[in-house]
């Protein structure tokens, strides 16, 4: 092995053990049989780029259908753009700036922006993290794990494990006893994701559908029609804005919702 790379690797190895180390004992072995479902340690920690393209398909008939294009990359950037009809929303995060911006498909260069509240960088920033976290807490920001024992869900039996951020909001997860799959995902705001069928990519396990419920209602369905793992990026695709420029407006968060309505 040649001697540049020892101090790299040792590193890696002393922080994947300091964070099982703050694992309880039985959260952290649901937590490690569990990613070992979805794909050896070696290329789950090795993914670094992730790109999805995919569909939304609203749980009502009387609802659009929208198009996503997710990107992002390891620890902090993330780029969303979700299209219904000529409408281009996209959500970017660079680090711990972000923006959100609205334009048309048809007219090019005509857009308005907003910068992200402290509370919606936050939860875009947790989002990224758990992107290329595959059910590890993310520690290094304090986040803690609980381990509440084995409960019957969705008819499964599984072990019931709380994630904690510092601010106290918690994710929720029921990991079944008998294959280790991830069978229910909740977040501090009550929305529930579930995911079904798999496909390999990268040596890693995705699913092909994520089902979103809330209060028990199913609010949409997400198809992922195509993964990228570990592909070049092109350049500044997490860049966000600092100015405006022509055909740009930057809006006021209240003054966004009203335009939205």
């Amino acid at each position: 092995m040649p001697s540049i790379l020892r101090p790299v690797i040792l590193s890696s190895a002393i922080f994947a053990a300091s964070v099982l180390a703050a694992i309880p004992p039985a959260a952290s072995e649901v937590v490690s049989r569990a990613r070992a479902r979805i794909g050896s340690e070696s290329a789950l920690d090795a993914l670094v780029t992730l790109k999805i393209t995919g569909r939304i398909l609203p749980a009502t008939p009387e609802m659009p259908e929208a198009r996503i294009m997710l990107t992002a990359r390891r620890p902090l950037s993330q780029r969303l753009e979700v299209q219904i009809g000529d409408i281009i929303e996209t959500t970017l995060l660079n680090g711990k700036r972000g923006c959100l911006m609205r334009s048309s498909a048809s007219m090019r260069g005509s857009h308005q922006m907003r910068v992200l509240s402290p509370q919606e960088s936050e939860r875009l920033q947790l989002s990224t993290v758990n992107l290329f976290s595959f059910y590890r807490p993310d520690v290094r920001s304090g986040e803690n794990l609980t381990y509440e024992g084995i409960v019957l869900y969705r008819g499964v039996r599984c072990h019931h494990l709380v994630y904690t951020c510092p601010d106290g909001s918690t994710t929720t997860r029921y990991f079944a006893i008998s294959d280790n799959r991830c069978v229910s995902s909740r977040d501090c705001f009550g929305v529930e994701t579930v995911e079904s069928g798999g496909q390999f990519v990268g040596g890693i396990r995705f699913p092909e559908k994520i089902e979103s419920f809330q209060g028990g209602q199913l609010l949409h369905t997400l198809v992922l029609e195509k993964i990228l793992v570990n592909k070049p990026l092109r350049v500044g695709v997490f860049s966000v804005p600092s100015r405006t420029s022509p055909g740009e407006v930057i809006v006021s968060g209240d003054e966004w919702s009203a335009r939205l309505q």
